[in-house]
């Protein structure tokens, strides 16, 4: 009953992934992240090709140049990006639409910071309706992971650097709905970390 997500980080050479790959897909795995070199287009587009399972860029997947060079070369089925990696809203926005508008799913994860990664990655995602489209079970940021786990949780963590951080409790994030990001420093927790 569990989706499993496969993110091979750039674990093999090409002829290792189409094996690989070949080999998990009676297991229902609902996609393979970054399987070559993030610089591999041209081998990323051979192994989505020759597989079933749906093959994704990640950290081939940063800049809108990058997301141009993915569209032209059909060399994934969706991107997984990452607001920070991107640049912010407006890029992060910019290849969502580039990205959907040429048939690519899109997902975004985080690292699963705390503060104000957090609270920029929800409303981000949030506000951002392309993300994960149906017929795919992982919806934006982080969900794809705390629905996985549904043990992810951020209600004891302590000492952030803002207040407001986004809870997470019963594998969902809640939406900061203060101005701005919804989050304020905290003076004296910064001052504690430096």
């Amino acid at each position: 009953d569990i989706a499993i997500v496969v993110d091979a980080n750039q674990a093999y050479d090409v002829k290792t992934a189409i094996r690989v790959i070949r080999s998990i897909e009676q297991y229902d795995v609902q996609r393979v992240e970054q399987p070559v070199h993030y610089r591999d287009l041209d081998g990323m587009a051979l192994v989505r090709r020759s597989v079933e399972i749906p093959i994704g860029a990640c950290e081939s997947a940063v800049t809108q140049q990058d997301v141009i060079e993915i569209i032209k070369k059909e060399a994934a089925d969706f991107l997984n990006f990452k607001v920070m990696r991107s640049g912010g809203f407006y890029p992060s926005k910019a290849i969502v639409q580039m990205a959907t508008s040429a048939g690519i799913f899109c997902a975004s994860s985080t690292m699963l910071g705390m503060g104000i990664e957090l609270a920029t990655d929800i409303h981000f995602a949030v506000s951002t309706i392309a993300l994960a489209p149906s017929p795919y079970k992982f919806h934006g940021i982080a969900t794809g992971i705390l629905k996985l786990f549904n043990a992810v949780d951020s209600t004891g963590i302590t000492r952030d650097i803002v207040d407001g951080t986004p809870t997470i409790a019963n594998g969902f994030m809640s939406v900061p709905t203060g101005p701005g990001l919804g989050i304020t420093l905290n003076k004296k927790n910064l001052e504690f970390y430096l």
